[in-house]
């Protein structure tokens, strides 16, 4: 037994004296790797303009985390840029930057020679205003790799709405009733006048070559209630009959149990309004079926109607209706009349209509033809002129709601072009895939686009 102990004593003083024999021979090996790993940026100042309430020109500075705006390392290009842009008006001529690498980095501005390289410090600001080049060594120092730096910043405000005149002859210049839909690559205007109804279309990428379209067993039909739904579109007339058509250009009178004034549909069922005192649906038609109100039947809108289906946020749809009461039974309104109704878990029927009751501020104004939209997940409301005598004029605002209808305000972001017609109250709009905003008025259509939704 002592004997074994002793051997494996032997034998383990041995193994230690060959390893240090060897840890005596090795040599340290330096990495040749030479690449940035990470890049980022400190705080940054950014320059706010504002208007003071007295109507002057102010500025002032911010400043935030540059962090946030992630700068991309692309280590087949060897470019590091920010696929996020800075907002508009950063201050970029000093900026602290932490750089994480395989070895040691130094930098120069890319329009300047090679040999005015400068020694790069987490605690020194840089001026990206310029592009850069900055160069990793290897640990070794017998590598070196070059980076293209570039910091992008936005020019434009991207919470500000940029207009373009597409059109200012338009084809429907006279007209009684218009509404504007995106159909394929195209712009659909139905315009009626003196009992005719016309079909213009344009391609969405011109806006300004206009096609007129022959359309048939429309006669006397009312634009303003064109509604998608199921593949098929439907109108009213004049005459208070509901009509329908497979392609929009021929039209066919539909079968109904009852006279229903159209508003909106969803994917469930098309909606409308009977003898402004009921809101009914119908997922099969000819059959319409009653909704329940929150309240009274005369609260309802009974002119200047319009109505959009449209889905939140959270997968909820919801439907709203808006418009106006008769000015001569209802004197003392003020402000337009709204509806909604949600209906959660795509459920058929859903809730019950809910009336908005207005206080005395953020409040739709009872415009002629009112007009609502839904734009990336914001409610828009604009219309013609006041019909309660007050000083709205056609197009003044952009009325914006970003609680589903609830409240209603004008703020800088949502604006209207300053030289758009407001000699008609005629006015309509639609949203293309692209967010691009058309908007009728008058014989003038406009392309609209809030700034930060163009932004790649």
């Amino acid at each position: 037994m002592k004997k074994n102990i002793f051997l494996l004593l032997y034998f383990a003083f041995c193994s230690l004296f060959l390893l240090s024999s060897c840890l005596k021979d090795e040599e340290t090996i330096l990495s040749t790797d030479c690449y940035i790993s990470s890049f980022s940026l400190g705080y940054i100042k950014r320059l706010i303009h504002i208007t003071t309430s007295s109507g002057k020109d102010s500025t002032y500075y911010v400043s935030y985390d540059g962090s946030y705006y992630t700068m991309s390392i692309d280590q087949r290009n060897n470019i590091i840029s920010n696929l996020d842009s800075l907002p508009l008006n950063s201050q970029t001529t000093a900026i602290l930057a932490t750089v994480e690498s395989s070895g040691s980095v130094i930098y120069r501005y890319a329009d300047e020679a090679d040999e005015n390289w400068l020694s790069y410090s987490s605690s020194d600001s840089i001026n990206f205003s310029r592009p850069l080049i900055f160069r990793a060594f290897s640990v070794d120092g017998n590598s070196k790799r070059d980076y293209q730096v570039k910091l992008n910043v936005h020019q434009q405000d991207g919470d500000l709405f940029t207009w373009k005149e597409i059109t200012t002859n338009a084809p429907w210049t006279e007209t009684t009733q218009i509404k504007a839909i995106i159909k394929n690559d195209d712009l659909w205007v139905y315009s009626a006048n003196n009992g005719q109804t016309f079909l213009f279309v344009s391609p969405l990428n011109s806006g300004d070559t206009w096609n007129t379209v022959q359309l048939n067993g429309c006669d006397n039909a009312l634009p303003g209630t064109l509604t998608l739904f199921n593949g098929c579109y439907y109108m009213n007339t004049a005459d208070s009959c509901l009509i329908t058509s497979t392609d929009g250009i021929n039209w066919y009178e539909q079968e109904t149990d009852t006279k229903v004034t159209l508003l909106t549909a969803n994917s469930h069922n098309i909606y409308g309004i009977k003898n402004g005192r009921t809101i009914v649906r119908s997922n099969d038609l000819p059959i319409w079926s009653e909704e329940q109100l929150d309240s009274e039947a005369t609260l309802l809108p009974t002119q200047d109607l319009t109505a959009l289906a449209y889905t939140q946020e959270n997968g909820i749809e919801r439907i709203i209706l808006a418009g106006n009461r008769n000015p001569s039974i209802f004197p003392e309104d003020t402000t337009s009349v709204l509806w909604s109704k949600s209906i959660p878990f795509y459920q058929e029927e859903g809730d019950i209509w809910t009336y908005f009751p207005w206080s005395s501020a953020n409040v739709c104004p009872q415009l002629n033809n009112l007009n609502i939209i839904e734009y990336h997940y914001a409610l828009i409301a604009f219309g013609g002129s006041s019909i309660n005598g007050t000083s709205h004029q056609t197009l003044d605002n952009m009325y914006v709601s970003n609680d589903n209808g609830a409240t209603w305000t004008t703020n800088s972001a949502y604006t209207l072009p300053d030289n758009i017609d407001r000699t008609s109250d005629i006015t309509t709009a639609v949203v293309d895939q692209e967010y691009n905003l058309w908007l009728i008025a008058g014989g003038s259509l406009w392309k609209g686009r809030l700034n930060k939704l163009s932004f790649n």
